[in-house]
């Protein structure tokens, strides 16, 4: 399924740190962190990446991580960013990281994760160069303790990394909350939206919060807009969408709808946000069990682990596509993820 793009285009940017790492693992040098450090005998990868598929199986290592290696893996990278977003918030996602990371940008020791499995965010704004110089990247992460699990884990850096500007008034990671509710037959649906708007200007700043619900072929719905005057700090909005007529979202028909959500000041635009929704009902009763949009349903669901066998933790789009159409096919309609959270 596919969407236009929203009305007014995008205005955060992501960058997809996505290829020209370095890596090596059980480097013996301290000094790798460091801003102009010389990786260029390290070896060349993309990220996702898992190191441990490289290697070869042993008897030496657990079961639960395939007979396959742990150990410490470090990691580099060089990135730029636009002269024009000097000033602005940077903020790095990581969508998972195996495990115990520590992150360095420029030289400068910003933290880490120690979760395996969770997408965290490192910001960078503070130390961040723009324009013509190089922003460098470095993450140690630390899987030594390779028999930490039952299932295969994988090694690294194994989910997506992505830089992601936004003005200092923007709406933070999982800023926006919605649910949906059927009225009636099923002829009108109402949408309610939690936004979350943080403001790190240090002052009180007037802005326009404006939300529109979109099609699949691209028409705008219905809309809500609200004036807010924002607090340094963070605050919350809260609008109701309605929709006649809704498309309701089912195993047969998966409809879904795009929601825009975007954020005004003096009249520009400064921050924006997508979230794919679906408008459904869903009912559980000890009795009769599971009802979607006042359907009896049975629920044919499997339970999937994060990795892709023999191809590792570093799992691409188009392994999860090829997954479930063919489970589609053999008549599943749920999956469970387990035990753990997967990529967003």
């Amino acid at each position: 399924m596919s969407f236009k793009l929203g009305f007014n285009g995008p205005k955060r940017k992501e960058i997809l740190l996505h290829r020209n790492w370095k890596f090596c693992i059980g480097n013996e040098d301290d000094n790798f962190w460091k801003k102009g450090f010389d990786d260029s005998n390290w070896q060349d990868i993309s990220v996702p990446h898992d190191w441990a598929v490289g290697f070869a199986f042993s008897r030496r290592y657990s079961s639960g991580t395939g007979y396959l290696p742990g150990g410490t893996g470090y990691y580099r990278k060089k990135f730029y960013l636009p002269a024009e977003d000097a000033g602005k918030k940077v903020l790095i996602r990581f969508d998972g990281v195996y495990k115990r990371c520590q992150v360095w940008c420029n030289g400068h020791n910003l933290g880490g994760h120690a979760f395996g499995y969770g997408e965290f965010f490192i910001d960078v704004g503070g130390v961040a160069r723009f324009g013509g110089e190089a922003n460098e990247l470095a993450v140690k992460v630390n899987h030594e303790d390779y028999a930490d699990s039952r299932w295969y884990t994988g090694s690294g850096i194994y989910r997506k990394v992505t830089v992601i500007i936004t003005d200092n008034i923007f709406i933070p990671p999982y800023g926006v909350i919605v649910t949906s509710k059927i009225l009636g037959n099923g002829e009108k649906a109402e949408v309610l939206a939690r936004v979350a708007i943080q403001n790190e200007t240090g002052a009180n700043a007037e802005v326009t919060l404006k939300q529109t619900l979109i099609s699949q072929n691209g028409e705008a719905v219905t809309s809500a807009e609200t004036a807010k005057d924002v607090p340094a700090g963070s605050t919350e909005v809260s609008q109701v969408l309605s929709i006649i007529n809704p498309s309701l979202w089912s195993v047969e028909n998966p409809a879904l709808y795009k929601l825009q959500t975007e954020i005004f000041r003096g009249g520009e635009k400064i921050d924006d946000v997508f979230t794919i929704i679906g408008v459904r009902e869903i009912l559980f009763d000890a009795d009769k069990g599971f009802f979607l949009n006042g359907l009896n349903t049975k629920i044919k669901g499997v339970c999937f682990h994060h990795d892709a066998g023999r191809l590792g933790a570093a799992v691409y789009k188009k392994v999860w596509e090829r997954r479930l159409r063919k489970l589609k096919a053999m008549g599943a309609n749920a999956v469970r993820c387990a035990h753990n959270p997967h990529m967003p």
